[in-house]
């Protein structure tokens, strides 16, 4: 697993329990699937370690249908290491190996471990290694038990993780040589840059209108290298950035985003530079596309480098395409924080390069650099991490608040030794003031949830406050403002002077005002609310900005103004929300803020005063959590400055680097003409288009119909993440207990999975024919009545021309359904591997497939969801993938003249390397289709290459 916590964990073991069988674990056998399988062995054994020493820490995952709790946690405890790589308690367990030094992973809401009172010292991680009073892990033989107690679990899944440190030794082998070995490699700390033969360095200087390489020297691109960025809120990418050749910088056309590129002449110089910056930290996505000029041979590759360690603020992430006898092309992108998402082309022709930042906030600052290998030269991770920390260590990030602002003349041209000048560093260390919120904190790096320390509203007098932050839920960077946790018999009242510094202990709270000083609603963004009992698995979890609710989280007190309209409208469900509450919300009280019954209905509320607790259903459970976060606003005035400023100005890039840029030997003979009139843009025709051209995160966008159908462009939401991303939404349809059944509208593509109830078919909407317009059709459903969720994918062919007709005639059956589907993420539903039975009518909502006891309908009045009920709330979403490009070829403009030379590619010269013929791939046709349609600008294309082939010779 190479995502959670940091990634780097082996599975250790799998046990999937479904339906009534009780399998043993198979002891001998690693498993190779976190969901399938019933398998485990132990490190000793299996790999032949000895020591605790050999584990850096084991993690522990579980979830059953029984409830929505969810154990989720990791410790690094000696003893419990020891047992992962021995498989034997001996006669060392005890309940403090368990519920003390753990750590709460992603969706951890179980009361395992906090709560262990009994550990066991027999069959290692299987029989009740940790329970306490009514809980247990338990996966021996047929009895199972995941914070709970009993096997009576339709479904559960038990994983335990470990985590291995580096080797201490040497690889017995050394990885496989380019097919031209360089006569030193990059590896001697004492090495000159100019010395290092892997690097390959024909980039010029360009400088004006030049927004691409069209060569780069020795057919390094294709026209490549050409750079966009986004502004948070903007749908749309600036337009290619035209190369700076500067250190001052200019607006990008995107928000307040300034950037500059830079790239020395300098004799031993190999890297270009960009860097990109926002005062309002708006920026929200980079991005690099363009062709290379592989023309399909060699291998490409990207990842993350984690977080540097010269400043934990940077973290980095790579692309290199290698393997060819071009200039390898390497990729390294240096940005404040790990919450972002990187995407780039398995297409060795493509430059395509993303990151794009995840959650609510946008970036201050993204640098790019940008380097060449000759003949191919594959750089490893561990010389891309350590150019990430030579280039901030040079630029003087680790003594400065703001990121570097000054560039080398030379850049990463060792890949192990820092440039040979860098800045002059400060004097002093400058001091900063505390970080004002979590959200703070998140865009200084700090992406882990757990204690901090801020400081309240400037000028308010109040000291700094230790804080809980959650760093993942909704984008992170909430702070908790109540947390009221009720185990057994304990009922405790609120302690309203402190704020609580734990989500799963204690009960405590205190308002933004008397605790930080803040005096008003618009100091917060938004408040959530969360809280779950042992006597139901209902829970409540959403989020609201409405205005009064955050004044409440401020000053502590409703007034006489809190309505049920507060709590019933505006709100957003967060993560396993399944509550009536507050979408039920009847009655309310002005009394005891958040705690006294703010909103409830007649079959229950949200109370947590005095000696009652109640979450969403009338009655006390034995145990509860109740939680509120708040989101705090940014300062509305600029930030107290260091009192010991570093010798750059940190907000311009106006510092010259200490060798001047010389200009390129050979200026170009001629500047690009503009095109005499705008090009029209083709909009994309998919979800999954717009993911190769590198729009990556999900959300609302525009697709074109088909051509020649005469329909307009649709709005629709894409889901750029599930199985690969690239899914369009077909049917919304979301039930709600308080409102009334809804019929299908059936002439509007939704354009939101939670909200609405529309659908339209392909047909229709974009005047699409066939099954073949369509690569697979996606099923999705929960419903509060119970916990399995309906969700799967499958490219029968009848079922993809449902999606685009509407109708399936006379041939639906049962066996569309049970056969050739694949399941997707917490897929756990009987259907439709259960279905016996089908219907021809209502296409995709009326009962299209069940059986005796589980039906899929969302037919006017009659939603079920893997049951026979049409009771509780309920989403039900299609959603369909379309090819790439569409079936049929976009139309593009004629050729105005032919004055401007061929409208396809020249041919080249092979040089020294076998070149592949050209894919006839749609990146192909797409390059050739734009220098049809704007011939101006690939005349000035070429005869910029003309121009770098110059610059080379000279």
């Amino acid at each position: 697993d190479m995502e959670e916590d940091g990634g780097g964990w082996m599975l250790l073991y799998s046990y999937n329990r479904n339906f009534t069988s009780s399998t043993p674990l198979n002891d001998t056998t690693l498993p190779t699937s976190p969901t399938i399988g019933y398998s485990h062995w132990h490190l000793g054994p299996a790999l032949g370690y000895t020591s605790a020493d050999d584990v850096t820490d084991v993690r522990f995952y579980c979830r059953t249908s029984l409830h929505s709790r969810v154990i989720h946690f990791k410790t690094s405890n000696p003893h419990v290491r020891l047992v992962a790589v021995t498989g034997s308690h001996g006669g060392g367990i005890s309940p403090s190996n368990w519920n003390t030094g753990w750590t709460a992973l992603s969706n951890h809401s179980a009361y395992l471990p906090a709560d262990t009172t009994y550990a066991s010292n027999y069959r290692a991680f299987e029989h009740r290694p940790f329970s306490g009073t009514h809980v247990e892990w338990s996966i021996h033989s047929s009895y199972m038990g995941c914070d709970g107690w009993g096997n009576s679990a339709e479904r559960s899944n038990h994983q335990i993780w470990v985590r291995l440190p580096g080797p201490t030794r040497a690889p017995t082998s050394t990885p496989t040589s380019p097919t031209v070995s360089p006569t030193l490699t990059p590896t001697s700390p004492t090495s000159s840059p100019t010395s290092t033969p892997t690097l390959y360095d024909p980039m010029p200087s360009l400088v004006g209108s030049f927004t691409s390489y069209a060569s780069g020297g020795n057919d390094m691109y294709d026209c490549g290298n050409m750079i966009h960025v986004k502004a948070a809120g903007n749908n749309t990418y600036s337009t290619p950035l035209a190369f700076r050749q500067s250190t001052t910088s200019t607006a990008t056309g995107a928000g307040d985003i300034t950037y500059t590129t830079y790239k020395s002449a300098a004799s031993g110089s190999h890297a270009w530079l960009a860097i990109f910056h926002s005062p309002t930290a708006e920026i929200e996505s980079f991005m690099v596309d363009g062709y290379t000029g592989a023309n399909g041979s060699g291998s490409v590759r990207w990842g993350s480098l984690g977080v540097s360690t010269v400043d934990s603020r940077y973290y980095g992430w790579y692309k290199k395409v290698y393997g060819t006898s071009d200039p390898s092309i390497n990729h390294l992108i240096i940005a404040p924080g790990s919450d972002w998402t990187q995407a780039a082309s398995s297409d060795t022709n493509s430059d395509l390069h993303t990151l794009t930042r995840r959650g609510r906030r946008a970036a201050s600052r993204v640098i790019y650099l940008l380097w060449a290998g000759i003949n191919g030269y594959s750089y490893s991770t561990d010389q891309f991490r350590t150019s990430m920390d030579a280039f901030l260590e040079a630029t003087g990030s680790s003594s400065s608040s703001t990121p570097p602002t000054l560039m080398s003349t030379r850049g990463p041209t060792s890949q192990t030794s820092p440039p040979t000048a860098a800045p002059t560093a400060p004097t002093t260390s400058p001091t900063f003031d505390t970080p004002y919120s979590c959200a703070e904190y998140m865009d200084l790096g700090h992406i882990m949830s757990g204690v901090y320390t801020i400081s309240a509203k400037a000028g308010s007098g109040l000291p700094d406050r230790s804080v809980y932050c959650d760093m993942e839920e909704d984008g992170g960077g909430w702070m908790l403002l109540y947390s009221y946790n009720r185990n057994l018999t304990t009922n405790r009242e609120l302690d309203g002077s402190h704020l609580p510094t734990s989500l799963t202990t204690g009960y405590s709270h205190w308002h933004l005002g008397p605790a930080l000083g803040y005096n008003s609603a618009n100091d917060v963004l938004d408040v959530r609310f969360f809280c779950n009992a042992s006597s139901h698995d209902r829970v409540i979890h959403f989020k609201t900005s409405n205005h009064h609710i955050r004044s409440v989280a401020v000053s502590g007190s409703h007034g006489d103004q809190n309505f049920v309209a507060n709590w019933t409208s505006g709100w957003t469900v967060l993560s396993n929300h399944s509550s009536h509450l507050p979408a039920a919300t009847s009655s309310v009280s002005n009394y005891g803020a958040f705690y006294s019954s703010p909103f409830s209905s007649y079959s229950g509320s949200w109370y947590i005063y005095n000696s009652y607790a109640e979450c969403g259903r009338r009655g006390q459970s034995e145990r509860s959590s109740h939680q509120v976060w708040v989101r705090l606003a940014g300062p509305t005035s600029a930030p107290t400055s260091p009192t010991s400023t570093p010798t750059a100005s940190p907000t311009s890039l106006t510092a010259s680097p200490t060798a001047a840029p010389t200009s390129p030997t050979v200026s170009p003979t001629s500047s690009p003409t503009s095109p005499t009139t705008v090009p029209t843009v083709i909009t994309p025709a998919s979800c999954a288009e717009y993911m190769h051209l590198g729009h990556a995160p999900t959300g609302v966008y525009t697709i074109s119909a088909k051509p020649g159908s005469g329909l307009p462009d649709q709005t629709v939401y894409c889901d750029m993440e599930e199985d690969g991303g690239g899914w369009m939404l077909l049917y919304s349809y979301n039930r709600n207990t308080s409102t009334s059944f809804r019929p299908l509208d059936g002439l509007n593509l939704p354009t939101s999975p939670t909200d609405g109830y529309s659908h339209w078919h392909l047909g229709d909407a974009l005047g699409y024919t066939n099954a073949d317009n369509v690569l697979d059709v996606r099923f999705y459903c929960w419903t509060s009545v119970h916990s399995r969720v309906v969700h799967f994918k499958t490219s029968n062919q009848h079922i993809r021309q449902v999606a685009v007709t509407g109708s399936h005639g006379t041939g639906n059956f049962a066996a569309n359904w049970t056969t050739g589907w694949t399941a997707l993420s917490n897929h756990s539903a009987n259907l439709p591997a259960s279905a016996t039975s089908s219907s021809n009518y209502g296409a995709f909502y009326d009962n299209p497939f069940y059986s005796a006891n589980a039906y899929w309908s969302i037919s006017s009045s009659f939603v079920s969801c893997d049951d026979f009920t049409w009771l509780g709330n309920s989403s039900h979403q299609v959603w369909v993938r379309l090819p790439v490009p569409p079936t049929l070829s976009p139309t593009v403009d004629s050729p105005t003249s032919s004055a401007s030379g061929p409208t396809t590619k020249p041919k080249k010269s092979p040089g020294n390397k076998r070149k592949q013929p050209l894919k006839d791939n749609w990146f192909r046709k797409r390059d050739v289709a734009r220098q049809n349609a704007f011939p101006q600008k690939y005349s000035w294309l070429r005869k910029q290459a003309k121009q770098e082939n110059t610059n080379d010779a000279v």
